[in-house]
């Protein structure tokens, strides 16, 4: 692509030309492009469903909005940035064991696995909001004896 040095042309610096002929540029023999095939339409039953977004899971989520905001603004007022989180995953964690325990019954398989993935979920964001928890409290404690 660039050459070796036996085609460069030596150069006369002093007068500033070049001493030797530039070679030109060797063109590459023309082809023609090759066409690009249109993609095939994927059928009826291989494209992914959306499913369609109800009331009701429009409403769940815009209360999941508001009750974790609140959570986290209740714990940010209660214990600052520590409390904040702890609200937040505390929160989540009541929504996931409440999800957990009303599918649990289901006797669908796929419902039931969602239980249990909602109650591990649940189980790690109690652990998790109980530490941070932990934390805002001694961090409060701190602050007041520093006082």
């Amino acid at each position: 692509m660039f050459g070796t040095d036996e085609e460069l042309p030596d150069t006369n610096w002093a007068s500033a030309e070049p001493s030797a002929p530039l070679l030109a540029p060797q063109s590459e023999p023309e082809t023609a492009p090759m066409p690009v095939p249109a993609p095939a339409p994927m059928p009826a039953s291989a494209q992914p469903a959306q499913a369609p977004l109800d009331a009701s899971a429009r409403r769940g989520a815009g209360t999941a909005l508001l009750l974790s905001g609140g959570a986290a603004t209740a714990g940010w007022v209660v214990g600052g940035a520590w409390g904040a989180g702890a609200g937040f995953l505390l929160l989540g964690a009541v929504r996931n064991a409440w999800r957990a325990k009303t599918l649990w019954p289901s006797a669908v398989a796929t419902e039931r696995e969602e239980a249990a993935k909602s109650a591990t979920m649940a189980v790690v964001g109690v652990l998790l909001g109980g530490y941070l928890s932990y934390r805002a409290v001694t961090a409060k404690r701190e602050t007041d004896h520093a006082r």
